[in-house]
């Protein structure tokens, strides 16, 4: 009998390697990671709607919390460290920086950075003595390539696309690079960010209403309200001309009995 559904990503479908979750305070928050050997890291999220039931096949799960495991670079988790050991020119071992232990829980995902620290640090050494500086050039360049990404996945809402990609990558990063990525796309905060996202929603409902200063203009040069092409004011004069004698308002239908 199925208990729970859950959204994987092919990666760790095909791995066929055992998974565990585990919990980890980042940037404040209790962040859910899934990790796998094979499959590598994700971020676990749970959706509880108030009232659903799940069907699958022919059973139906009376909860209906959908679980899902999204990627998630785990260069994220070693940021915080990173930037706490930067300091002048000074290269530190990798294995030091990964263990320090006012940053508990990224240790046990040692294997999966060092494989991506190349990407935002400069290294030195090689085996079983490595050290990394954090060049943050790097970083921004792969903040960005990170954007880029998320706003590719996020193409339904393309208008928006921009911000909102923006704003998953802020939380997974943390200060002063969350601020120099915000200023990087125009954004002076994230209070800022989050009013521009607003504004584009706002736009795209707007979207879909008739705009008054788009009137249209008749043969007899009279301004007409704008409607949705032609059927439209069609439509609009036979209604015009329907009688309405001993018809309720349709307010009527609404109001209290």
């Amino acid at each position: 009998m199925v208990k729970k559904v859950v959204l994987l990503p092919k990666t760790v479908v095909e791995s066929k390697d055992k998974a565990e979750l585990v919990e980890i305070n980042h940037e404040g928050q209790r962040w859910t990671l899934l990790q796998s050997s094979k499959g590598g890291v994700q971020v676990w999220e749970s959706v509880r709607p108030r009232f659903a039931s799940l069907c699958c096949d022919i059973d139906v799960i009376a909860d209906g919390t959908l679980h899902t495991a999204l990627p998630f670079d785990p260069l994220f988790l070693a940021l915080p460290a990173l930037h706490a050991m930067k300091k002048g020119s000074l290269f530190h071992l990798v294995d030091d920086v990964l263990s320090d232990p006012a940053y508990p829980g990224v240790a046990r995902f040692t294997e999966s950075i060092k494989e991506r620290i190349g990407l935002i640090c400069d290294i030195k050494g090689s085996g079983d003595y490595v050290a990394c500086q954090l060049n943050e050039d790097k970083l921004m360049t792969l903040l960005r390539k990170k954007v880029l990404s998320v706003a590719r996945a996020l193409s339904l809402s393309p208008a928006s696309a921009k911000e909102e990609a923006v704003r998953v990558v802020c939380d997974c990063v943390c200060e002063p690079f969350k601020g120099r990525l915000l200023e990087r796309y125009g954004f002076s905060s994230v209070k800022a960010l989050e009013t521009a996202l607003k504004k584009k929603r706002g736009e795209i409902e707007e979207e879909s209403r008739p705009n008054k200063a788009d009137a249209e203009e008749g043969a007899d040069g009279k301004k007409r309200a704008a409607t949705f092409g032609t059927s439209g004011v069609q439509a609009k004069k036979k209604v015009a001309k329907a009688s309405t004698k001993g018809m309720k308002s349709m307010m009527a239908y609404f109001g209290k009995k």
